[in-house]
């Protein structure tokens, strides 16, 4: 009996060191705004990072367009607003990732941008 529960613990651990070990991590870019795409639904808004450095990617391989994130969420709008700025500016910006790909599957979704 005791090894059955001993056994059954160290399955539960692996169980829960695989479900963890299969979780994306958050990444970041850094460079200026190349494109910004807002997306047939009117929601959608793709940003390609030029020159850009990462710091891991939830995503893939990060391809033409960089991250992603919709206008519907809160504070989407103002990210949107930022991320028009800055390119107007030609400011440097760091995209802080989520660690979800939730508007494309190969482009990370924001949780922050930082202004440089």
């Amino acid at each position: 009996m005791f090894v059955n529960r001993k056994l059954r613990s160290v399955f539960a651990g692996l169980a829960i060191m695989a479900g963890a070990a299969g979780q994306a991590v958050a990444g970041n870019g850094q460079g200026t705004v190349g494109s910004v795409l807002v997306g047939r639904l009117g929601y959608q808004v793709f940003v390609q990072v030029l020159n850009p450095t990462f710091t891991g990617y939830a995503c893939g391989t990060p391809g033409t367009w960089h991250f992603a994130f919709s206008t519907q969420n809160p504070g989407g709008k103002d990210m949107l607003a930022t991320v028009l700025a800055a390119k107007a500016m030609g400011l440097s910006l760091v995209f802080v990732g989520s660690g979800t790909c939730s508007q494309d599957a190969n482009l990370e979704d924001v949780s922050y941008i930082i202004t440089l």
